[in-house]
């Protein structure tokens, strides 16, 4: 069975684990003990070949990026065709997302719209220059930890229903933490 090659991004301190039939690297602008690659994701092209990874797992870093756009481009780029990217970032209404000084970027349930040609007008649109990624999945996420679980049970399901509605007109009254995206590289 062919192993799948992922690479993490921004790893941190919780890093992601490989799934069976993963073999993953790990990289970040810090030395740490797991981390395979040390490099800073601000600085451009990354030390990787064309088309290399089946997988790219983006945990809680891209609102810390400078250039959050030119990342996408370096993904797609060091990407096979149909890889999948996984995203997790606060969602831009969240107490998370406006409470640490090194946030830069926010995130909403349309932020990756642009990138996915199924979603964009390509005539009304400049930006359709863009790589192109396919939205395989979005989900807001009301609470990440145990003390949430009974609250998440109910009030995902809900959120999730009527993303674009709860978006609009309630997610400032009850914000929900984080917003995972589930992106397919297309080439």
């Amino acid at each position: 069975m062919k192993k799948i090659k992922v690479l993490e991004i921004g790893s941190g301190v919780q890093y992601y684990k490989p799934k069976k039939n993963e073999t993953v690297i790990h990289s970040d602008k810090l030395p740490l003990p797991h981390v395979e690659v040390i490099f800073d994701l601000n600085k451009f092209p990354y030390p990787f070949n064309n088309n290399t990874f089946n997988k790219v797992v983006a945990n809680h870093i891209l609102e810390h990026l400078l250039y959050p756009m030119k990342t996408m481009e370096e993904v797609h780029r060091i990407c096979r065709s149909n890889a999948i990217i996984e995203i997790e970032v606060p969602f831009f209404s969240s107490s998370v997302a406006h409470t640490c000084l090194d946030h830069r970027n926010f995130f909403g349930w349309t932020t990756f719209d642009d990138y996915d040609p199924e979603h964009i007008d390509k005539w009304d649109n400049p930006l359709y220059i863009l790589p192109a990624f396919k939205i395989i999945e979005r989900k807001l996420i009301f609470g990440r930890h145990r003390s949430t679980k009974k609250v998440n049970f109910i009030i995902n399901p809900i959120i999730n229903a009527m993303p674009r509605f709860y978006q609009r007109f309630f997610c400032w009254i009850f914000p929900c933490e984080v917003i995972r995206y589930k992106l397919k590289v297309d080439k």
